[in-house]
Order: C-alpha cells, then structure tokens, then sequence
C-alpha cells in the first residue's frame, strides 16, 4: 500500500481527512508525535537534507496534519509513488478558526509545557510554517499565500499526486475516494472539530 500524506495547514479539515482515511482502510495518524517522529521531524526542519525517513511509517501508512506539511518534500522523494491531499478552506475563514484556535489551544498548551515534549513541539511547527509560534494575522495570512503557492507549483503537472480538497466548503467522498482509487463508502464522512472550527 503506498502512503498517504495529509498536507492542509492548521484548521483545514485535517483531523476529518485523518478518520477517512482510516474508514478507507489506512492505518492513519494525525498530528504525529511520538519522540521518535519529533526528532525526525525537527532535525530535517533544522538542517534539510534531500529525503527525510519516518519510523512512524513503519506501522502506518497514512500522516495528516502540519508536522507532515512542514517536510512534504522530503517525504514525497522518500516515499515515490504516495499520494498527497491538501485540504484547504477560504482564507478568511481560516484565518478566523485560528485566531480561536491559536488563543483557547495552541498558546495555553505552548505557555504550560516551555520544556516539555509537546510545548517547544507544537512552537517549533508553528514557527516553521507561519513564521510565528503565536497567532498573527498578517504572519498567518501571508503563510497560507506562500505555503498553496509553494505546494501547487511543485505538483505542477503530477495531478495524479496531489489533490486539492475543501472538506470544510463540503467536499468529502466523491473527491478523496476516486483519488485513492477506493470504493465509495457508505458511511458518512467525519466531520471532526467542527465546532472548533466554527
């Protein structure tokens, strides 16, 4: 079974994208986070080099969420032939969801665990792809630009490897099931955090 990587930002329908793709039959895990994964993870974030191999990937087939956005490419060259879904929303929306996000979430866990194991975690994500480990919405918006530039340009041309997914706007099986080349299910599409996001 080839892997799946879930690439949507904070706030994108990422841990909704995480139990489809374990209906669809994927060992999957959201926000990945174990200390061997978070060594992994940051050093490549530290010092990049050209492929980046996972031990999580060993027992699982399927990563969702912005640890795996913050090294996409890496694994893309690591793992040849997976498939990548970048859930994605409005910016205006998104902006909202983390504002709320970031202030009852993200910061309160971040200020409580300076020196812990997922405190300096969660600040490091963060900072990689918004630029700040803190909610800013000038930092934030300008990271959402780059960051879906950056993704189509480098699937320019690889339809068959990235799929571009607004499960918040109400995209949901008829989009993610053909990609992955599954059946339909017949059950219906989680829709996770959403009071979160709202």
């Amino acid at each position: 079974m080839s892997k799946v990587f879930g690439i949507g930002l904070s706030r994108t329908g990422t841990t909704s994208l995480n139990g489809a793709l374990q209906i669809l039959g994927y060992r999957a895990v959201h926000f990945p986070s174990d200390p061997a994964t978070q060594r992994q993870i940051i050093g490549h974030v530290a010092g990049p080099e050209h492929s980046l191999r996972l031990t999580v990937l060993e027992k699982h087939d399927a990563l969702t969420d912005t640890p795996v956005s913050c090294v996409y490419q890496a694994l893309d060259r690591t793992y040849p032939g997976s498939k990548f879904v970048y859930t994605t929303r409005t910016k205006e929306a998104w902006l909202r969801s983390c504002e709320l996000w970031w202030r009852t979430e993200v910061m309160p866990l971040i200020k409580s665990d300076p020196d812990g194991e997922m405190g300096p975690y969660m600040a490091r994500i963060s900072e990689t792809l918004y630029g700040t480990a803190n909610f800013d919405t000038e930092s934030f918006s300008a990271a959402y630009d780059a960051y879906t530039a950056g993704v189509l340009r480098y699937f320019n041309g690889r339809p068959q490897d990235l799929l571009v997914i607004n499960i918040c706007g109400g995209e949901r099986w008829s989009k993610l099931a053909p990609f992955l080349g599954r059946g339909m299910p017949r059950t219906a599409f989680p829709r996770t955090n959403a009071a979160a996001a709202r």
